[in-house]
């Protein structure tokens, strides 16, 4: 059986001891041999004795796929490739890159022409829940889509939000999609107030040895980090201006803290980073309303039911229903 390995350079310490005679393995760029053989050497492995063909990333992309579904070059394709073309440019750096490109759809596309049973790691945040989600689950079931597992997010506060594993195989059933999920109200809170996703230009890593402990700016890192600035020109913040009511980019799917901190007011002068979102509202009044509408057992048992990744993103926001004053 040969197999195929598309595996960024992080993964590949992880994915080393699945490595068998005569497999291929994708190289994400010029570093990659050198870490595999790297690792190799490490988990005492022969490399010489494997016979594994390396290939680019162009020749990937290049490769000859199946002509009529029935021959296919590859038995099997595994992989969890890069996300974006960023991520090749930042790889090794430590940081988690957005998942906006959607690289790792093309990734998966060129492995279903390449072998008929594939198994791709890939985020899925702006394909796989949210509005854009039936057409995508329509379009890969009949491409032999069978199981999606939702293996959470990565680590905190990724970018990329969930990572789903997902199996493809026209001869299965399909078994189960844990990433499944029901229609939002038609008339919601995001129809009410504006709402801002991952607000700032800038994220709390960037930020970091920039600010201190007072100012005449608050910059609003996490919902439980708050640090400083005199800069009133500190980077790019949409929503900078309005009252608004401020809530982690991610959250938690289950447990206690369902938006993945409290959900606080941010007045007009403070700066949200990129792990923030908000909805804009008219006064500081409202504002405190809101944050304690959305905090309320009755919001927060509900998020807890119809989550179905850790995002608190507008698909998920779009369930709770409109804010009402009872006190007018």
């Amino acid at each position: 059986m040969t197999t195929l390995h598309v595996f960024s350079n992080r993964h590949i310490d992880t994915e080393v001891t699945n490595i068998k005679k005569g497999n291929w393995i994708y190289l994400e760029n010029s570093l990659s041999k050198k870490r595999w053989s790297l690792f190799f050497k490490y988990n005492n492995i022969d490399e010489t004795k494997l016979g594994v063909t390396y290939i680019t990333q162009d020749e990937y992309f290049d490769l000859t796929g199946t002509k009529d579904n029935m021959k296919y070059p590859f038995d099997v394709v595994v992989g969890n490739p890069p996300f974006n073309d960023d991520q090749n440019q930042k790889a090794n750096t430590g940081n988690y890159v957005s998942a906006s490109k959607k690289l790792h759809l093309e990734f998966i596309n060129k492995s279903l022409e390449l072998a008929k049973h594939v198994v791709m790691v890939a985020p899925v945040r702006g394909w796989f829940v949210g509005k854009n989600k039936d057409r995508y689950l329509e379009r890969y079931k009949q491409k032999g889509l069978y199981l999606i597992e939702n293996k959470g997010m990565p680590f905190d506060n990724a970018v990329t939000g969930e990572i789903g594993v997902f199996h493809f195989n026209k001869d299965e059933e399909f078994v189960r999609d844990e990433f499944e999920q029901t229609d939002p109200l038609k008339s919601s809170i995001v129809d009410q107030y504006k709402m801002y996703t991952m607000v700032g230009k800038r994220n709390p890593g960037e930020l970091a040895g920039t600010l201190s402990d007072k100012g005449k700016f608050r910059v609003i890192l996490t919902s439980t980090k708050i640090e400083y600035t005199d800069n009133d020109n500190l980077f790019e913040d949409k929503s900078r201006g309005n009252w608004r009511v401020a809530f982690n980019h991610n959250g938690n799917q289950k447990g206690k803290s369902i938006y993945g901190g409290k959900v606080q007011v941010a007045n007009p002068t403070d700066y949200l980073s990129m792990s923030m979102s908000c909805f804009i509202v008219s006064s500081e009044e409202e504002a405190q309303n809101v944050c304690n509408y959305l905090m309320s057992d009755d919001i927060t048992n509900l998020m807890r039911k119809i989550k179905v990744s850790n995002t608190n993103s507008k698909y998920h926001m779009s369930f709770i229903p409109q804010y009402v004053n009872v006190d007018k």
